[in-house]
């Protein structure tokens, strides 16, 4: 009988890194030792395990944002028709979902979808794959963190803008005529994205680490707790600069003092439905995500000690 012992980078957990390297020993009477047997995996086995890992990035960024993109895009539909004041949350909202339940399919084809499942899905990818070679080149925690925020941001901003303006030309007060966004729309929502991609993917795990160091909490239960108090807690600034981004298109020209007394009528509604739908979006999203990425991870250890057990020697290493 084989036994086997997956080491890992310093400081990491078995099902969340790549591994360094894989310790074969076999058992003996209790009278016998002997020192385990290790050999630091080479740069292919290390590519192989890094393509394994990317690609389990890949699939749950994309599964998990399959299942939330539908709630995303009927709350963003109803905040730029309550910015246009051509609707209500409410009666926007289940307009959709009645045009959604009548017809799937053509919903499912639809770019009001397919530019949202799109947005997210990129998001995810980009967040965990920059994760994953973090990890992968052991880099310096202030660095991954930056590098993180960096490039998710970038592909998170990207995307979203486009999706805005095309949300905002659709169901803005523009609609019939849509005109090119303004400058300071744009400025207002990348705002608006650093915001809500800080507080998504960089500050869930700070502030997991202080439930965990200063209440003595469970990891999994501050994991789960920071990656969705955060995101909701965000809403409160990331709501109103949206809305705001959205009347510079719909009322150009309008005085400032006209756009901070929208601000503070629809305040209410506005975090309600930006918490309506960054909970699904970077919480409950987010949450699903880190169980997918983190069960394919332990797949792939489990796969690989498997074929290095089926070796029969302490020097195969998968």
């Amino acid at each position: 009988m084989t036994k086997l012992v997956v080491q890992t980078l310093p400081h990491s957990r078995a099902h969340h890194h790549l591994p360094s390297a894989v310790t074969v020993q076999d058992h003996l009477p209790q009278h016998e030792t002997v020192e385990p047997s290790i050999r630091p995996l080479d740069d292919g086995e290390r590519s192989d395990l890094l393509r394994l890992n990317i690609a389990g990035d890949f699939v749950s960024a994309i599964g998990v944002t399959l299942g939330v993109a539908p709630f995303m895009t009927v709350i963003d539909k109803a905040i730029v028709e309550v910015a246009s004041g051509s609707n209500t949350i409410i009666k926007s909202s289940l307009a959709s979902v009645r045009s959604i339940i009548s017809s799937p399919v053509s919903y499912v084809k639809s770019p009001m979808f397919l530019a949202m499942w799109a947005t997210y899905a990129s998001t995810y990818c980009a967040a965990n794959s920059i994760r994953t070679l973090n990890e992968h080149y052991s880099t310096k925690s202030g660095q991954a963190a930056s590098a993180l925020f960096v490039g998710t941001t970038a592909v998170n901003s990207s995307a979203t803008m486009m999706k805005d303006s095309l949300y905002a030309k659709a169901f803005g007060g523009s609609a019939a005529s849509p005109r090119p966004m303004p400058s300071i729309t744009y400025g207002l929502w990348g705002l608006r994205d650093c915001l809500v991609i800080s507080s998504s993917f960089v500050l869930p795990p700070i502030l997991q680490s202080a439930l965990v160091n200063k209440l003595d909490m469970e990891e999994s239960k501050a994991k789960t707790t920071a990656q969705i108090f955060c995101p909701i807690a965000t809403q409160f600034i990331a709501g109103p600069v949206q809305l705001l981004g959205l009347d510079y298109y719909n009322r150009p020209g309008t005085t400032l003092s006209s756009r901070l007394s929208l601000l503070a009528s629809e305040f209410t509604t506005i975090v309600s439905a930006r918490i309506a739908r960054i909970a699904p979006a970077y919480g409950i999203g987010g949450v699903g995500n880190n169980y997918v990425r983190d069960r394919w991870r332990s797949w792939v250890i489990h796969r690989e000690m498997e074929k290095a057990a089926k070796g029969g020697s302490p020097d195969r290493l998968v």
